[in-house]
């Protein structure tokens, strides 16, 4: 019976990664439509791509350490409400401007949840199933 229950884990892991990540595509080619639409610039389009460098580079040094004392599976759920949260109000985004602060907030969010679920991922699946 542990041996079911240590798959069902991992299964449920794969899942949610693959359907995060159907997600994260999905978000990122519409994304880039509502704004060419918005603006019918293609630097605006651009200006998509450099916001969450910029926002790794100024959070990214300091996330980990916030990460290492809390639970991981905490910052993970938090982070990704967060993240549902602000994709929900990008179709109500009046103008660039405030897609550009969602989309700020979201990558945020994320310098939150990759390293989480990356040491999340590590403790749970034992080293042999890697």
């Amino acid at each position: 019976m542990e041996k079911k229950k240590e798959w069902r884990k991992l299964a449920i892991l794969l899942a949610s990664i693959g359907i995060a990540n159907i997600g994260d595509f999905v978000y990122l080619v519409v994304i880039n439509i509502i704004v060419f639409d918005m603006t019918g610039s293609a630097a605006a389009v651009a200006g998509l791509w450099i916001i969450s460098p910029i926002v790794n580079i100024c959070t990214k040094f300091w996330t980990g350490s916030f990460i290492d004392y809390r639970s991981k599976r905490a910052v993970m759920m938090v982070t990704y409400g967060l993240r549902a949260a602000f994709i929900a109000l990008l179709p109500f985004a009046p103008n660039i401007v405030i897609i550009y602060l969602i989309l700020v907030c979201l990558s945020v969010a994320q310098s939150f949840f990759t390293p989480a679920s990356m040491t999340y991922t590590t403790m749970l699946v034992p080293v042999e199933k890697r």
